[in-house]
């Protein structure tokens, strides 16, 4: 679903403050990265993969087999978390509340400029 006419000027107003330029919406797609495959992270990972202005960059899991299976499912590569990081403009983490904070800590020292 895009953004409504309305909201188009708050994106853009948001894009120029995070990267001190306004990003056109038709520029290249967005590389979203799933951390966290279970169910949550299963259902984050075929949207992005479904969307046409993303490219699902990778899933990462601890549980290897389904990591494998979200990856097939998607076509997009099982990474390491540090790959994960490097590939992804944005990232979605959908772990456990008792994960949450840890994964979240290791990823904003990898916030790219």
């Amino acid at each position: 679903m895009g953004a409504s006419a309305s909201a188009r000027p708050a994106l853009a107003l948001a894009s120029f403050a995070l990267t001190g330029h306004i990003t056109p919406m038709h520029s290249s797609p967005l590389r979203i990265g799933v951390a966290g495959v279970g169910h949550f992270g299963r259902y984050h990972a075929l949207k992005v993969a479904a969307s046409p202005r993303a490219v699902l960059a990778g899933v990462f899991d601890p549980n290897s087999a389904r990591a494998l299976a979200v990856s097939e499912e998607a076509r997009a590569p099982v990474v390491d978390w540090a790959s994960l990081l490097e590939l992804s403009d944005a990232l979605v983490i959908a772990a456990p509340g008792s994960d949450d904070n840890s994964t979240r800590r290791n990823a904003v020292p990898s916030v790219k400029p």
